[in-house]
């Protein structure tokens, strides 16, 4: 069996289609039908890619005499792993927002401690997850979904703190905040995630 034909293959076992596949690498839908008709071949790091992706070994890939998976040892695979991971450390920081904003609404500055907490282990959670597999091709487009999605979350505190602290501290009060500077909160806000989520879009690779 060839590499087209695995790969056909192993992408129908999912139930992908061509373009599900290209965006789970990613790469141009063309490549993958190149690929799948046998007129291209992917590269060593496409390759390293899908065999994380399907968790098998290259061998099963490329080597034509290994017709099954049960011809070599199969990897464990970090998909299912990975999107644990990264909706617990999502969801962690979603919930250090929510804290936040109760604690606004509240007048409470005790909840403010357990709010920038639950960011920062959801933060320094995700790291940990991705420094296992940090050679793994998938890796970096895993963190850039994180912190695309995340930033919305923790940019928040941080530009209430650069914006609006001295003067929280000076009225006393979360609500009592000039206009002129809540407005500038949410606009240095909705810039800087704004800004991240454009840098950290995904890349596409021919």
């Amino acid at each position: 069996m060839i590499f087209a034909e695995k790969l056909q293959l192993l992408r129908k076992q999912q139930g992908w289609s061509q373009e599900e596949l290209a965006a789970r690498i990613p790469i141009s839908r063309q490549a993958v039908s190149k690929w799948e008709s046998g007129t291209a071949m992917p590269d060593t790091e496409n390759v390293l890619a899908l065999a994380d992706l399907f968790g098998v070994f290259t061998d099963y890939l490329l080597r034509e005499d290994c017709v099954s998976e049960d011809d070599t040892p199969t990897v464990r695979s970090r998909e299912e792993n990975s999107r644990v991971a990264w909706a617990v450390c999502v969801g962690m920081q979603y919930l250090g927002l929510f804290l936040l904003l109760a604690g606004e609404v509240l007048y409470s500055i005790w909840l403010l401690l357990p709010a920038l907490t639950m960011q920062i282990a959801g933060m320094i959670g995700f790291e940990a997850s991705c420094g296992r597999y940090h050679q793994s091709p998938g890796t970096a487009d895993i963190r850039r979904k994180f912190y695309r999605i995340s930033v919305w979350a923790f940019a928040l505190f941080p530009c209430q703190f650069l914006c609006g602290l001295p003067l929280q501290v000076i009225f006393g009060a979360w609500l009592h905040l000039p206009a002129i500077y809540l407005l500038g909160i949410w606009f240095l806000y909705l810039t800087v995630c704004l800004a991240v989520t454009w840098l950290l879009r995904p890349k596409i690779r021919k």
